[in-house]
């Protein structure tokens, strides 16, 4: 599992979550399904997303929610190593600690957002 969401926050992968979050981003993919586009007099298109584009939504939504449950500095960790790619030792340099801590709170972040994730 630790895997899988380091794979998704890097590469986008698809991970497993809630059937409680599934539910929640299928109603706003249905709704936006449902929405519609007009032009004065042009034809009116239906937005149509795929399973594999759902999907990915659901996933992204699972995890940014559960990023949100992290404290200041630990959202800072994540942020800078997977979305801004930045190594242990440059997210070091800037919060002003050591390769070695990052390293360590990397892990026990990621060992957190599993817990919650599997609860």
């Amino acid at each position: 599992m630790l895997g899988e969401i380091k794979k998704f926050l890097r590469d986008d992968g698809i991970i497993k979550i809630s059937r409680n979050l599934k539910n929640i981003s299928m109603r706003l993919v249905t709704s936006i399904n449902e929405t519609t586009l007009e032009n004065s007099n042009e034809k009116i298109e239906r937005i149509i997303v795929d399973s594999e584009e759902q999907n990915k939504l659901i996933d992204k939504i699972a995890i940014l929610e559960l990023i949100e449950t992290l404290n200041v500095r630990d959202k800072e960790i994540i942020k800078l190593r997977y979305f801004k790619e930045k190594t242990q030792l440059q997210v070091a340099e800037i919060l002003g600690i050591s390769q070695v801590q990052v390293s360590r709170l990397e892990r026990r972040i990621l060992n957190e957002l599993k817990t919650k994730f599997i609860t």
